[in-house]
């Protein structure tokens, strides 16, 4: 089935750790790990190389009944919880649109929405491409054999010489041995490059940034969620969770 064909559902599900719930409901933070720290580490194969660390992705399913796999593999050995939330949950901002120029500088224009407060825009170490909330939301996952789609090509040129540098094709499929997770996937690309070292005319400084394997000075991310996704959380207790286990999630719930 390809992705076409698939319903966008109301809610999606996450299975998790008890400490893992208790950091979201404190902090109303969704964490992205990144792409090369995911259950299938081909993931951030390409046909040019191992980009995984500059895509973060937090994965969720649209399966709405429990799945017993899904509770060993994610949900602490079944002693975990599962959180459902509203589709597209991440919390918008309006912000200027920000245009990087030649020298560090930025011009703006017009309010659009973002995921990110103004203030992250732009940073003195790193660049998160695809920051617009109209265009960057949970996307259903493929699933397929085909190595041209599992190892895609990142570091291209255009028929006018042009460099190009398609992160975006990283993250979108997966072998067909894992299509009954039914996954959704929000994702972010981040560039290791600061506002002073962009050129909105040469992307040589990135395809440069990502040949010399340059590092990020950090190995997650957190976006938050709206206030209107968070009043509608839903949480199970997972099939092996003991008293104790309940009484800790309800005084973690009645808490917040």
């Amino acid at each position: 089935m390809s992705t076409d064909e698939i319903s966008t559902p109301d809610y999606l599900y996450h299975y998790t750790s008890i400490e893992a719930l208790s950091l979201i409901l404190k902090t109303k933070k969704i964490k992205l790990k990144r792409l090369d720290k995911v259950n299938d580490p081909t993931e951030e194969l390409s046909r040019d190389g191992k980009y995984g660390k500059y895509l973060f992705v937090t994965c969720w399913t649209s399966q709405s009944s429990e799945m017993l796999p899904f509770w060993y593999m994610y949900g602490n050995n079944s002693r975990g919880i599962r959180i459902g939330l509203p589709i597209n949950f991440i919390k918008s901002y309006k912000v200027r649109e920000q245009f990087p120029e030649t020298g560090g500088s930025v011009s703006y224009g017009n309010l659009f929405d973002s995921i990110l407060p103004e203030e992250k825009l732009f940073t003195s170490d790193h660049l998160v491409a695809n920051y617009n909330a109209m265009s960057n939301k949970f996307f259903p996952m493929e699933y397929t054999d085909d190595l041209k789609l599992l190892t895609p090509p990142i570091l291209n040129q255009n028929d006018d010489g042009g460099l190009t540098v398609a992160l975006g094709a990283l993250g979108r499929h997966k072998p067909t041995i894992w299509s009954i997770e039914q996954e959704w996937r929000f994702k972010l690309i981040i560039y290791p490059l600061g506002i002073k070292q962009i050129d909105p005319m040469n992307t040589l400084p990135m395809r440069r940034a990502l040949e010399e394997e340059k590092e990020l000075v950090f190995e997650e991310y957190f976006l938050e969620i709206s206030d209107e996704a968070y009043s509608k959380m839903e949480v199970r207790l997972g099939p092996l969770c003991a008293e104790s286990d309940e009484i800790m999630v309800e005084a973690l719930i009645q808490k917040i």
